[in-house]
């Protein structure tokens, strides 16, 4: 829009509300669960240390800062998901999370997110993103692939009914 540039900072103590709201639609897409008490849990879990790991995009408008987006990453050089898929051993940022508000999407601020942690992590000597994207999610299969992101393992998943662990 005019008059708007975009910018970025690490999250701070302020930004809380909007990555709760943001956590809260990633956790209705990824789940299909709206229930507001499991949002709560999920988002509260992943808020643990967030202003230390997270990327705010605002948009710098006269009636100041507009938050667009966020992503949240950790550096890590343990196997990716904790399992070994062989040799592995590099230092990677692993994306927890992505998110660009609605009326901010198809404006750049996404491929703007991971442009600033290509930055980061060239400064810390981190020489590799990993993320993952659940296959229902084909917009952002599709974002990601077409930023350079290439799929290097397939997970599964068979459900085997109702686990009780208190039956015997």
């Amino acid at each position: 829009m005019e008059g708007e540039e975009l910018a970025w900072r690490h999250a701070h103590e302020g930004d809380m509300a909007f990555l709760w709201g943001g956590l809260k639609e990633i956790h209705a897409l990824e789940t299909g669960d709206e229930d507001a008490e499991n949002a709560k849990i999920y988002c509260n879990s992943a808020l643990e240390d967030a202003p230390n790991r997270s990327i705010i995009a605002f948009y710098k408008t006269e009636a100041g800062d507009q938050p667009a987006g966020f992503l949240t990453f950790k550096v890590s050089g343990a196997h990716p998901f904790g399992v070994s898929y062989g040799p592995y051993g590099n230092k990677f940022a692993f994306v927890d999370y992505v998110y660009v508000s609605p009326s901010y999407r198809k404006r750049g601020v996404g491929s703007y997110l991971y442009d600033r942690l290509a930055d980061v992590c060239k400064t810390i000597g981190v020489p590799e993103i990993i993320l993952d994207v659940y296959n229902h999610n084909a917009p952002s299969m599709s974002f990601h692939q077409g930023m350079g992101f290439k799929p290097f393992v397939q997970l599964f998943s068979k459900k085997v009914g109702d686990a009780n662990p208190g039956a015997s």
